[in-house]
């Protein structure tokens, strides 16, 4: 696994909770099949937390402050390129091509040293 894929993780089950939110009840013949959904959408939520605070924790090790926002914006918070450019006050190009492998670049030596 790329330090990009492990980064990723929270952002690909957020997605994959969303999506089975977005599933209308209705479809499901009766209440238990509703309750084991519900209750797996909530494992799943649990999984989101924990896979969160692992890179969360990850992150913090990072010495930049400007690669830890730039990190936590994407990874935490999932947020396009184009707003982290805009809250961080840097062109897009100078996120996505500069900072974002410098960030990336941290976050395996992080993972290396642990």
């Amino acid at each position: 696994m790329t330090t990009k894929e492990w980064l990723q993780r929270g952002i690909e089950i957020e997605e994959e909770i969303a999506d089975l939110q977005a599933v209308n009840p209705v479809v499901f013949l009766d209440e238990i099949n509703v309750a084991v959904y519900e209750q797996n959408i909530k494992n799943r939520i649990g999984e989101l937390y924990k896979i969160k605070n692992e890179i969360l924790q990850t992150v913090n090790q990072v010495e930049s402050a400007t690669l830890r926002r730039l990190l936590i914006k994407r990874y935490i918070q999932n947020l396009t390129w184009e707003k982290i450019a805009e809250q961080l006050n840097y062109s897009y190009k100078h996120v996505v091509h500069i900072l974002h492998p410098k960030a990336l670049s941290a976050i395996k030596r992080v993972l290396e040293k642990d």
